[in-house]
Parts: structure tokens; C-alpha cells; sequence
């Protein structure tokens, strides 16, 4: 089944992940239409671009008017797209195709639904009078040719197809967008094509529940958007993510009493598709991994002030001095290098029903670690949220204006701070009051008291991360190298090690689960 995109006059980097998500799902067969100037945008999609210009001359004159319309032609382009669809029907002599807004993912093999067998054209209402043409089959070009006809200029294109809907029943019918539901007839209307499919469509009131609407109508996080006119309220029913195992991905599901009910595609209105293509564990972590983590720290083959850990044929060795070694399979990293990547790792495998991460760390970084800069970089490719509390105005400015909208750190007392947090927390980052390791109980009673006031917050398979809480006096960064090594090593306590020795007493009676113990102690709930 052929699949048609047109996206005119601008170029919006969206609709890239939506021609991503196309083909994770076998869904390889794609058009798209667009300006002659725009076509290199797409040399890297796999997808055949076709410049209007060459089929369509009425472009032409349109395009003169709409540099100073709203939105650079926003509304006249989404009429315009439906005589571009004829025309190329006709110019190619394509016999059906399926037509996807710009903002669409779809989750299935279209050839799957046999969209073949139907003789009408087939789109999503969700009103009595409205329909929003996410996502469309056209089985011929007469067909859409007779439904241009009754289109009226004073519309908008959900208004006239609504019209077509409701006075051309011989050539329009539904997707449906909800289970069989005859409690009335307008219901009937929008969900009695469910037998056909077994699976339902989102003409947009899911895609803007869970992920809010189109930031340029209105500003700030609008996830849990209720579409007012939708006659369906999914805010009513729970939307789960299923592993499907052919892909390798993910693939959103609506609840509905006891049955689990596919969701073929996802209109997202906020424009943020990223948030909405949800891999396999492996496949994202290796993503992370290879396109953030190893970007943001780095493996040099020398020792440097930032990178003492040593990695010797897989031996980690802090401090380790390879003037006398000559092997490049020798490598050096930050000391935390390993713990974070494992805590991060940790947070994906375990919580992968999660589409939303809440991070709160304690004394934020924009320097040394940088850790404040790696959870936003998480979140900003995952999704989520970073909160973070320091006293130092200088270092809670320098982590503002070093991260996105997505991380806000906040100038104040932990202690102060930490009650007002009210959402659950997926990850804890504990690295505020410096320790002086020969006298670490000041800073270790203080990161437990910054545990107690949150720990409620806390879940199954949250994750607890722990600074300067060495497992020994080697893991000090630089090892034996470090300046208070031999005094640490006469007076050292592995009770009383550093900031988190008493959380971790705290964490063993709350029965998480110790992952890993360097410099840093990892934790999972």
C-alpha cells in the first residue's frame, strides 16, 4: 500500500520521525510531495520525493500568496493537499493510496488491514460533523474527485469532510476510534466499523492526551489535553504500551474493561514525535548509548585530570599509571563513567512502561561530572523531567542556562526544597553537601536526612544513586594517587565511608537492591 505524505511551502523536521516510524513498521512504500527547494531534506529516508512543481502548475500562483497568510499558509495548504492528492492520483494512475498528516505515527503494517477491499474512502471522525484526516484510505481518484466536489470554500478541510461524511454515505466511511459503542447514534456512527478492524484509529484526541497539543496554541506541558469535541474521553481509560516482538518496538494499546485494544496510529498534535516512537530496551539503550553517553564522557587513552579510571583488558583500576605500558587496549574514563551508564541503563530495563521520567537530584553540576547536563540530555531523548536543588546561586544559574525547559534547578536548602516535590520520583541522584572523606558523617547524616524527607516518593524499580560514597579507598578518583589515600587507608570505615553510607544502611532495610558499588553506590528498589 502505497503511502502519501505532502508537506508544502516549509519543511518541519517532524516529519521525519514520522516517516522513521512508517518504516520500523515494514511500512516502506512512501510518497512525498513537496516544494522543488525542499527535497534535499529528505536524502536520508529512504522515501520517493516528488517536487509539486512538476505535476501540479496551480502551486505556482497559490504559493505567491502565502508568505503573509497565518502560518505560512497553514490552512489554505490543508485544502490545497487534498487537489494535490487527485492530481498525483491521476498524473501517476494510482489506483489507492493511504494519506498521513505530517504529525502522524503509525504503529502497524498498513497491508495488514487490507484496506484493498473497501471502496470508499475511509478517515477518522470524532464528532457528529467533524472529521480530522490524520490518517485516510483512497481507494481511486473518482472517488475523491466526486467528494471535492461538494467541498465548500468558506470550510476549513475537517469541516468538508465532515460534510462529505454525512451527505455522501455511498462514498465516505469511518475508521473507527473507539470499540462498537450503540449507546447512541452518533457513537454507532464513529465505532461501528470496529468489527472489520479489531483495532481503532486516532483522529487526534488520543495522540493530544497523552502527549498535550501543538505548543504554538498554547504554551507549557498540555499532556492530559482533553479534546472538547471528540465525543470520545479517553482520559477516562488507560493507554498502555505493549512489546510487539515482529518489530521490535513498542505500540500504544487502549484498555476498555477487560480487552486490550490496538491503536493503528497516534496524531501528535505537540508536534513531539520522538516522545512516541518507543524501541525495544536494546535497541534504545544502544542508541543512547552510542548517540549521548559516549559523546558525553569521554575514553581517552592517557590519564587526565577528568578521566583516572583505568580500563585494563577490562580490569577497572582507578589511578592507574601507564607510563609503562604501551597498549592501546588501555583506556582511561571518568570515575563515575560506569556507575551512571548502569543506573541509566537500569532505569530503562526496569521501568520500560514508562514513557516519562521524573529525575531529583540533590547539588546540581554543570562542571565536573556535568551530571545536571546528562539527566537533561536523558530526558530530552526519552522524555521526562530533571529537578534540582543546590544552595550555590552561582552554580544553580550556570546549570540553567546550560540545559533545556525540560530541567529546572532550583536555589534553595534541600531540606527546605524536598517536601514541596509531590510526583513520583523514577530516579534519585544524591551528590549535595560535600564530604570530607576523614570526617564523612556530617555529609552522610545530611544525605540522609534529604532521603527521609522523599523516600515516599520512591517505587518498585526506582533507581537511587549515590555520590563519594567509595567501596574502598582505592575507588577514590585517582586511587592511590589521590592525596588522602594513605591517611584514609590507616582510618577507613566501609560503615561510614562517605555521603551515602547511612542511606545505603536505610536502602538495605527497605529491601532495594545493591547493582553496583565504586565510587558511587547504585541502588533499585
Amino acid at each position: 500500500m502505497e503511502i502519501v505524505l505532502v508537506m508544502l511551502n516549509t519543511f518541519q523536521e517532524y516529519i521525519l520521525h514520522a516517516i522513521e516510524c512508517l518504516h520500523k513498521f515494514n511500512n516502506h512504500n512512501i510518497v512525498v510531495i513537496t516544494d522543488c527547494i525542499l527535497i534535499t531534506n529528505y536524502d536520508k529516508t529512504n522515501v520517493k520525493v516528488i517536487a509539486i512543481e512538476g505535476f501540479m502548475p496551480s502551486y505556482r500562483e497559490l504559493h505567491k500568496t502565502l508568505q503573509n497568510s497565518y502560518r505560512n499558509g497553514f490552512w489554505q495548504l490543508a485544502l490545497f493537499r487534498f487537489q494535490t492528492l487527485l492530481t498525483y492520483m491521476r498524473h501517476h494512475s494510482k489506483e489507492s493510496i493511504v494519506h498521513i498528516e505530517n504529525d502522524i505515527l503509525v504503529y502497524k503494517d498498513l497491508d495488514e488491514l487490507n484496506l484493498q477491499n473497501h471502496n470508499k474512502i475511509l478517515l477518522t471522525m470524532d464528532s457528529k460533523t467533524r472529521c480530522i484526516p490524520g490518517i485516510m484510505y483512497i481507494p481511486s481518484s473518482q472517488v475523491l474527485e466526486e467528494c471535492l466536489k461538494h467541498f465548500k470554500d468558506n470550510l476549513n478541510d475537517m469541516e468538508n469532510w465532515g460534510l462529505c461524511y454525512n451527505e455522501r454515505p455511498d462514498l465516505v466511511d469511518t475508521f473507527p476510534i473507539f470499540p462498537t459503542d450503540n449507546s447512541s447514534s452518533e457513537l454507532t456512527s464513529l465505532t461501528k466499523n470496529f468489527d472489520k478492524f479489531n483495532c481503532i484509529f486516532d483522529a487526534a484526541a488520543i495522540g493530544q492526551y497523552l502527549g498535550g497539543v501543538d505548543p504554538r496554541n498554547r504554551r507549557g506541558d498540555t499532556s492530559g489535553f482533553v479534546n472538547e469535541t471528540c465525543l470520545i474521553n479517553y482520559s477516562n481509560y488507560n493507554i498502555i504500551w505493549k512489546p510487539d516482538p515482529k518489530y521490535n518496538a513498542l505500540v500504544p494499546h487502549l484498555l476498555v474493561g477487560a480487552n486490550i485494544i490496538p491503536i493503528v496510529n497516534l496524531h501528535v498534535h505537540s508536534k513531539n514525535l520522538t516522545k512516541f516512537i518507543k524501541y525495544n530496551f536494546v535497541e534504545s539503550w544502544n542508541k543512547f548509548e552510542m548517540e549521548v553517553y559516549d559523546m558525553f564522557f569521554h575514553k581517552q587513552s592517557n590519564k587526565t585530570s577528568h578521566e583516572t579510571l583505568a580500563n585494563v583488558y577490562g580490569t577497572l583500576i582507578p589511578g592507574f599509571n601507564k607510563e609503562n605500558h604501551h597498549d592501546n587496549n588501555i583506556f582511561f574514563t571518568h570515575i563515575n563513567y560506569y556507575t551512571i551508564k548502569e543506573a541509566l541503563r537500569q532505569l530503562i530495563m526496569y521501568n520500560n512502561n514508562l514513557n516519562y521520567f521524573n529525575f531529583v537530584e540533590t547539588g546540581c553540576s554543570a562542571h565536573g561530572t556535568k551530571s545536571t547536563l546528562l539527566w537533561d540530555k536523558f530526558v530530552n531523548f526519552y522524555d521526562g523531567s530533571v529537578v534540582s536543588v543546590d544552595l550555590n546561586k552561582h552554580s544553580v544559574d550556570e546549570a540553567n542556562a546550560s540545559t533545556s525547559d525540560k530541567t529546572d534547578v532550583i536555589h534553595s536548602n534541600s531540606l527546605d526544597y524536598l517536601p514541596k516535590i509531590n510526583n513520583m520520583i523514577d530516579f534519585l541522584y544524591l551528590d549535595s553537601y560535600d564530604v570530607d572523606f576523614l570526617n564523612p558523617s556530617p555529609s552522610a547524616e545530611h544525605h540522609l536526612a534529604e532521603f527521609n524527607k522523599i523516600k515516599h516518593l520512591l517505587h518498585k524499580n526506582s533507581i537511587i544513586l549515590i555520590d563519594d560514597t567509595p567501596l574502598t579507598p582505592e575507588w577514590l578518583d585517582d586511587g592511590k594517587n589521590c592525596p588522602i589515600y594513605t591517611t584514609l587507608k590507616g582510618q577507613f570505615n566501609p560503615n561510614m565511608a562517605g555521603k551515602g553510607s547511612l542511606v545505603n544502611q536505610e536502602l538495605e532495610k527497605m529491601g532495594a537492591t545493591k547493582i553496583l558499588h565504586q565510587y558511587q553506590t547504585l541502588w533499585r528498589l
